[in-house]
């Protein structure tokens, strides 16, 4: 018993020292895209590592997680790359390409990508209270009530984190992620 606690915490430890070093080594802004969207998949994977679903939100005990991308984004086939072989208690990961809103609601996490801006109130509205990770690369995205909004800042990719749509979206946030967000503090959603 006491060896698999160890292990479970040397693993949360780990990776908690993959997302320092993601966020410390992230691209400069002349880099590539790909450089870029790798960085952000390593992150999102990452959220998943300090983010607790509700119970309620898996269906069965061999439910995935599902990571919905909405709308066509180059980012996709990295979080692919990323999610690969991955699991989140149990639960296998599975990326998917979603279209409409509605499709968001068989997902434990969304991305939602610029492309995508002038949905996000409608998006933000359909899922209300939803146990659906939010996040996306739109400015002021957590601000105006998605959970984690990516930005740049100095030449580096960082995050902020909204904990009362978080909270709303009945999610719960690891103090050590809280942590290296990017000036987190309450949002109104």
């Amino acid at each position: 018993m006491l060896r698999s606690t160890l292990s479970g915490f040397l693993w949360r430890i780990s990776a908690l020292f993959t997302l320092l070093a993601t966020c410390g080594a992230t691209p400069p802004a002349r880099a590539s895209e790909s450089l870029e969207y790798e960085v952000k998949a390593a992150m999102i994977y990452n959220f998943t590592r300090f983010v607790e679903w509700p119970p309620a939100a898996f269906p069965t005990a061999q439910a995935p997680l599902v990571v919905a991308v909405l709308g066509d984004d180059p980012l996709q086939p990295h979080l692919e790359a990323a999610m690969a072989g991955k699991t989140y208690s149990g639960h296998p990961i599975q990326v998917r390409r979603v279209h409409t809103i509605e499709e968001l609601a068989a997902s434990h996490l969304a991305y939602i990508p610029r492309s995508e801006r002038k949905r996000i109130p409608d998006l933000l509205r359909t899922i209300g209270n939803s146990p659906l990770l939010t996040v996306s690369d739109c400015d002021g995205f957590a601000a105006s009530g998605g959970v984690i909004g990516f930005m740049t800042i100095n030449d580096r990719v960082r995050f902020q984190i909204n904990k009362t749509a978080a909270a709303q979206a009945g999610l719960s946030v690891s103090s050590k992620l809280l942590a290296l967000s990017w000036n987190s503090r309450e949002q109104k959603p």
